[in-house]
């Protein structure tokens, strides 16, 4: 049984503010393909989050729309954390970041609920490149979504400038640094 993120209702609730949703794309093993838009369609949006499982971020459908549908408006272009100082990034690691307007930003497509050493959520879009990668350990990232989560627009992918962080390690390399 998987073990779930405690406060599953309160990150949702933040991401809905911002006329977002998730859907859990977690396959199983014996499935040999990821699932199709019908399908992830067909589950619903998820309602808990669990570690183990990986989840699709999504427009809220509007007017009858599919799943297919919403998504094709935005591409998946939205979801972002926009981190406006050092202190802000405390309890926090990511690897190819954007500037803009004196901000950093990590956008993203996917959120992975990780459970190794420690448990944390790793954001991420990768089917762009460079993907920039954030990783929070668990027990900071409802109050991360609360104070950096925000929804960018394609102009401001534009707009922006990439970094790399070229020492970058995974969690399973190298703890994450966390103010308790």
């Amino acid at each position: 049984m998987s073990k779930q993120f405690p406060h599953s209702r309160e990150l949702l609730d933040i991401v809905e503010s911002k006329g977002w949703t998730l859907y859990n794309s977690a396959t199983s093993e014996d499935l040999e393909t990821a699932f199709t838009w019908e399908e992830l369609d067909s589950k619903g949006p998820t309602r808990t989050f669990e570690f183990g499982n990986n989840y699709i971020f999504t427009p809220i459908k509007t007017n009858g729309q599919t799943l297919r549908q919403a998504y094709a408006v935005t591409m998946g272009v939205g979801p972002s954390f926009i981190v406006p100082s050092i202190e802000a990034h405390l309890n926090m690691n990511g690897k190819t970041f954007l500037a803009l307007d004196k901000s950093l930003f990590y956008y993203f497509s996917r959120m992975f609920f990780v459970s190794e050493e420690i448990d944390y959520v790793l954001l991420t879009s990768p089917l762009n490149h460079p993907h920039p990668i954030l990783m929070i350990p668990a027990q900071h990232a409802l109050e991360k979504f609360r104070d950096l989560f925000r929804v960018i627009t394609p102009a401001d992918l534009q707009r922006a400038q990439y970094f790399d962080m070229p020492n970058f390690q995974p969690a399973q390399k190298r703890r994450i640094v966390t103010n308790n």
